[in-house]
């Protein structure tokens, strides 16, 4: 038996350190880098035009798989391995439950991350614990390197009616200095108007969602969800998707997409497929989709380092860029609507965009990336960058029409790492 255990235990050891070189070589990949800058494109967009990428039941993952809980993972890798592949979204169902206490040998009332229904049939007192699942996100955003990242939790509530003081207790003792609070009485709609920079320049990282608002205390942490639309999130999913430019059926309007903020997850558990509720899956192609139609949330499943779908859901820079080995300073939008590093000297037209409308045109005149900016103002445009895949796809639409192939974008960096919208 001993042996036995050595060997399990070997093979396990081997198997979380082969994991642990694949996020660490995506980490150092242009796709994580090329992410990081995304991100920082829409950081002044309201949260409603801004895009995250989720994890759908983050917690129910392989990682923690043991005969006694989560047996049937939507997730590979844990949560925190998830933040280090750039989700920045989060989804977390706590139920009032128990724990099994192995020196006592006894159950004790806890709250857990359970994959459970409402009664929660389904949980296992060796699910992970509330507190465990924010340790691991407050572990992550205690890293340097992390202090100007935006976490969007949900937290799908199943907590008992006297079980919200602990529920309280701890995100106080975990993520509680990280929290972006309701400005009210609890429980309010997340203003139109605020977007990450206003989050970060508060001191804060994470805004905690929740549909349920049952406790005066708990409301005073979460938001109900976002201005203009219902509480928690409007949620599509793949079977909704058309090819139109409306993106989605009747279910959402293009002014809906611009003013609600619009989740959409897939389920690829084995019960789900099995019961045949499961949507169809997000693939590549769905992601590439969903980016160009400014959808807020896109929830995945079964993530991996290297992924296609991580891949799919870069619309900014091209593959290898920005180049690290170049002297090129500036950006142009090139052959393949996206982004490339180029020397500022070359003589390109401008991409101008109108602050109100958001319509691109280009510039008739060509010159260097520093005669942008007054090219533009000279139509009354801004020399500037597209802030989301819609916008992208927009841009790409006015160069085609005016037969344009690389023109510059009002994007530049000055030390090779730090890139700057104009």
């Amino acid at each position: 038996m001993r042996t036995t255990k050595l060997v399990i235990g070997l093979l396990a050891s081997t198997l979380l350190s082969g994991c642990y070189q694949q996020i660490q070589q995506y980490e150092d990949s242009w796709e994580h880098n090329a992410h990081a800058l995304q991100r920082q494109l829409d950081a002044n967009q309201p949260l409603v035009r801004s895009t995250f990428f989720g994890t759908h039941n983050s917690y129910n993952a392989s990682s923690y798989t043991t005969t006694q809980r989560y047996i049937d993972p939507n997730q590979s890798y844990g949560i925190k391995d998830q933040l280090r592949m750039d989700i920045r979204a989060l989804e977390l169902d706590v139920h009032s439950f128990f724990s099994f206490n192995e020196d006592t040998e006894t159950f004790e009332p806890a709250l857990k991350l359970c994959h459970g229904m409402g009664n929660h049939l389904g949980c296992s007192p060796w699910d992970l614990s509330f507190r465990e699942g924010l340790l691991e996100v407050s572990d992550w955003l205690s890293e340097p390197d992390n202090q100007n990242e935006v976490l969007l939790i949900y937290i799908e509530d199943h907590i008992g009616i006297g079980d919200y003081q602990k529920a309280i207790a701890v995100i106080e003792e975990t993520i509680g200095e990280y929290v972006y609070r309701p400005e009210g009485s609890g429980c309010d709609y997340i203003p139109a108007e605020t977007t990450r920079n206003t989050i970060i320049g508060s001191g804060k990282n994470i805004i905690l969602i929740s549909d349920g608002c049952n406790n005066a205390g708990f409301n005073l942490w979460v938001h109900g969800g976002f201005e203009n639309g219902p509480r928690g999130y409007p949620t599509a999913n793949v079977d909704n998707l058309l090819a139109s430019s409306e993106c989605i059926d009747n279910k959402f309007s293009r002014s809906q997409i611009e003013n609600q903020f619009i989740r959409l997850q897939e389920d690829r558990t084995i019960l789900s497929n099995l019961a045949g509720v499961a949507a169809e899956k997000v693939t590549p192609d769905v992601v590439r989709q969903l980016t160009a139609c400014e959808i807020n949330l896109i929830g995945m499943d079964k993530l991996k380092p290297f992924d296609g779908r991580l891949t799919a859901a870069i619309w900014s820079w091209d593959s290898d860029q920005p180049a690290t080995n170049s002297s090129a300073a500036c950006a142009v939008h090139n052959d393949n609507n996206r982004f490339e590093t180029e020397d500022c000297d070359e003589q390109r037209h401008f991409a101008c965009q109108d602050p109100n409308t958001e319509q691109w045109f280009i510039s008739e005149i060509s010159g260097s990336w520093s005669d942008g900016e007054a090219a533009c103002e000279a139509l009354g445009l801004n020399f500037t960058v597209p802030k989301s895949g819609y916008d992208n796809q927009q841009l790409a639409q006015v160069k085609n029409d005016d037969n344009q192939s690389d023109i510059w974008l009002g994007y530049k960096t000055e030390d090779g790492a730090l890139w700057q919208v104009f």
